[in-house]
């Protein structure tokens, strides 16, 4: 879940382009391709993967009931498979060089460049905001090629002017298709017998199928939606009971004019607005208090005198991967620069090649990020329970916790040890130096 903002959604008058399916090859959008130099890239598509895809869509999704299938562009797509003929594509070379396909697993970064331009025809999804590209070029490059020759071919669909609300009936089966591929369990249709709140929904959805949990994107739309609904539930609280003697241009004067009283009160109505920063806020201020209470109470004797940073190693923990689906195509398998490299005679399915095995780890990772903070938070209170407290004498901590590039999370700890240092051991540390050759010359 390592997207941050906020979603907004508009609708798309789409039928002009999808009630006839599927598209000519001559009128697909542009693909960008990277390849290695001087190593041609190709585009395939199944026909019949396709045709059944659709008959299946229209038998049972009711958003493509209307749909037709047509027979004729069909056609265009390789029966059985194949490569895609007369497609408009832009291939990007890449100048990475062979010594770089087989660096050592030491340079995780420089390894995962290389996977990306070489197995990848689109930027692959992270649990972190986009970046903007760094070379200008290829965004001109791109761009150019639209305007001056494919305009026709992206046919993108006129878009509303206001924001579409997130309840309407059939919502989310039409923003998220390929997750409700039958059109059931849709939150905003109506269905017979008690209605489950939002959160018991989004609860139930990414415990019962790991689509929907790794699929970072609507987890954060779906965080998003239930803040909204939160904020707009409380703001009316707050209307109702400290704005009802206002007019809603009284209330603008005041806050125009810095009332810090609004401002403290709106403030507290929303701190428990979870991920909000009002909500990060209070529990910074328990954190402060915290900190407080344990000097006063202890009389200035007790104080958080240990700070530790935790982060695992998450792409080579074997206990954690144990519980990751899918593992077992890495697990216990020898890792080999090359596949070449496998001694005569032996079992060419107990190796793996060393840039695969990164990749299916990365993967594992990355689509599993609940299992993997999940099991990470579990495995930092067991370590309290029994090392930290009963060893080392932790009587109190506070624990902070941050998600690292890969979306994996890694934690920062304060604790008070027992008999440590105290406030005053601590204020006598900040005196200045006795000069020893002064002392003894007195």
């Amino acid at each position: 879940v390592g997207f941050s903002g906020n979603c907004i959604s508009f609708g798309q008058n789409i039928e002009s382009f999808t009630k006839n399916l599927p598209w000519s090859v001559k009128d697909l959008p542009i693909l960008v391709i990277h390849s290695e130099k001087d190593r041609a890239k190709t585009f395939h598509a199944n026909g019949n993967r396709i045709r059944n895809a659709l008959i299946w869509l229209k038998a049972n999704h009711p958003e493509y009931k209307d749909i037709t299938i047509n027979e004729d562009t069909l056609k265009e797509y390789p029966e059985n498979g194949g490569e895609l003929k007369n497609i408009s594509t832009i291939v990007e070379y890449s100048n990475v060089s062979e010594d770089a396909q087989h660096q050592s697993l030491n340079d995780e970064e420089s390894l995962q460049d290389v996977i990306d331009l070489q197995d990848q025809d689109m930027p692959r999804p992270e649990g972190i905001v986009c970046e903007t590209l760094k070379k200008a070029e290829v965004s001109n490059q791109v761009q150019n090629a639209i305007d001056d020759t494919f305009l026709e071919s992206v046919a993108w669909p006129e878009r509303g002017h206001m924001p579409e609300n997130e309840l309407t009936p059939g919502w989310f089966r039409k923003a998220f298709p390929r997750h409700f591929p039958f059109g059931n369990a849709d939150i905003t249709i109506s269905r017979p017998g008690k209605n489950v709140s939002i959160l018991q929904w989004v609860q139930h959805l990414l415990k019962v199928d790991r689509r929907f949990s790794k699929d970072p994107l609507f987890v954060m739309i779906v965080t998003n939606i239930m803040q909204k609904h939160q904020a707009l539930t409380l703001g009316n609280i707050y209307a109702d009971r400290k704005l009802s003697n206002l007019s809603a241009k009284e209330f603008k004067a005041n806050l125009e004019s810095g009332d810090q009283s609004v401002l403290k009160s709106m403030f507290c109505f929303s701190q428990s607005i979870k991920g909000s920063q009002q909500f990060f806020s209070n529990h910074i201020s328990k954190s402060v208090n915290f900190t407080r209470h344990l000097r006063i109470q202890s009389q200035e004797e007790e104080m958080f005198n240990i700070f530790l940073t935790f982060s695992v190693a998450d792409l080579h923990e074997r206990a954690l991967h144990e519980k990751l689906p899918d593992s077992h195509l890495y697990i216990n398998k020898t890792v080999v620069k090359d596949l070449n490299l496998i001694p005569p005679g032996s079992d060419k399915t107990e190796f793996i090649e060393e840039k695969y095995d990164y990749q299916l780890r990365l993967k594992a990772i990355q689509e599993n990020t609940d299992i993997v903070n999940e099991y990470v938070i579990k495995k930092l209170h067991l370590l309290w329970d029994h090392v930290l407290k009963p060893i080392f004498g932790g009587q109190h901590f506070i624990i902070r916790y941050e998600f690292q590039h890969r979306g994996s999370i890694h934690c920062h700890m304060v604790m008070n040890v027992k008999h440590g240092p105290s406030c005053g051991d601590m204020e006598f540390a900040k005196m200045p130096l006795i000069n020893v050759d002064d002392c003894n010359s007195q």
